[in-house]
């Protein structure tokens, strides 16, 4: 059916009830046939009336997009947890701020807390930099599989990211 934009605002619920009211007319009057009202238009009609009311409201479709958001937050929350232990290692093998291996590891990690493009950017750096020193690293304390589960971590993160985009994506068009 087209869409028009109304300026007077109406409920979704009154106008599938004002629609299914109208369909039951048509199905009641033989004699709109002759002004195209047929059998076929009727059953698109209701067609249309059953797709609108499997139609999300925009209220549901945030609360759809909400449950990723959080999902998103908590992976990033975890690989900042990562970057800082990582951080740590990182400062037993090179506990002098000023070297130049140390000024290697991303001082600008603190953005990742709260922001998960920064994490996914800054993530590969950090493993790059433990696995070239991970047999130092792994003498100083750090466990075997630390960076396994920094790049399962990043993995995670790139994932819900992505979910998270095409969700953003796909509630745009669908609102549209």
């Amino acid at each position: 059916m087209k869409e028009e934009i109304s300026p007077i605002p109406v409920s979704q619920e009154e106008l599938l009830d004002t629609a299914k009211e109208w369909d039951e007319k048509a199905k009641a009057h033989n004699e709109l046939d002759e002004f195209g009202i047929t059998q076929d238009f009727i059953t698109g009609f209701e067609s249309d009336i059953t797709a609108a009311e499997g139609f999300k409201t925009a209220d549901e479709v945030d609360k759809d997009t909400a449950v990723l958001t959080v999902q998103k937050n908590n992976k990033n929350k975890e690989c900042y947890t990562w970057i800082k232990t990582a951080l740590i290692h990182y400062g037993k093998l090179y506990p002098n701020r000023n070297s130049a291996e140390r000024k290697l590891f991303p001082d600008d990690y603190t953005v990742a807390r709260t922001n998960d493009t920064h994490t996914a950017a800054v993530m590969p750096t950090i493993i790059k930099l433990l696995t070239d020193n991970k047999a130092a690293l792994m003498a100083k304390g750090m466990k075997a599989d630390f960076i396994d589960k920094g790049a399962a971590l990043l993995a995670g993160l790139n994932e819900v990211k992505l979910q998270h985009t095409k969700k953003m994506d796909d509630d745009e068009l669908y609102t549209i």
